[in-house]
């Protein structure tokens, strides 16, 4: 969900690509 986003968990995108929160630049990376 997205305060599991926000807190920096990994979730899976609809392609099942795997992003992380990033803190320092608060957007979403590939990992």
């Amino acid at each position: 969900d997205e305060n599991a986003v926000e807190k920096g968990y990994f979730f899976l995108h609809k392609d099942c690509t795997i992003f992380k929160k990033s803190y320092s630049q608060n957007e979403l990376k590939i990992i």
